[in-house]
């Protein structure tokens, strides 16, 4: 999933998520909310917010003043293990030049008596 881009136009609209006190980690997000309805999901990281980069700030306090303000906009990325990595193509293999496999030994059946040979019992 890409970065999420969310604006709040004005005092009544809601991001409805929370962060980590200590960072810009997304722990909770509320249901129906701008966040849930933009598919950011906990562990989500804040990026910026009105195009301040978040690492540039002092620390959470900064960060939960510019939060307060309206309008916002914020850029929030995925945590990077939750990123689809590229997929390569894969070539299908040419069987025709390739040698048959080896044949598997099955063992012989056995029966109440015994192995049982092609002529019967023994």
């Amino acid at each position: 999933m890409a970065s999420v881009t969310i604006s709040l136009p004005d005092k009544d609209a809601k991001l409805g998520c929370g962060f980590e006190s200590s960072c810009r980690v997304v722990t909770k997000v509320q249901p129906g909310g701008l966040a849930h309805q933009h598919q950011v999901a906990p562990g989500f990281i804040l990026i910026s917010i009105n195009g301040h980069d978040c690492d540039a700030m002092a620390d959470i306090s900064e960060i939960k003043e510019k939060l307060k303000e309206r309008p916002v906009t914020l850029l929030l990325e995925p945590p990077r293990d939750q990123e689809a990595e590229p997929v390569e193509p894969v070539e299908p293999e040419n069987r025709s030049h390739q040698e048959p496999p080896e044949p598997v030994p099955v063992p012989e059946a056995q029966g109440p008596q015994g192995p049982q040979g092609p002529q019967g019992p023994q």
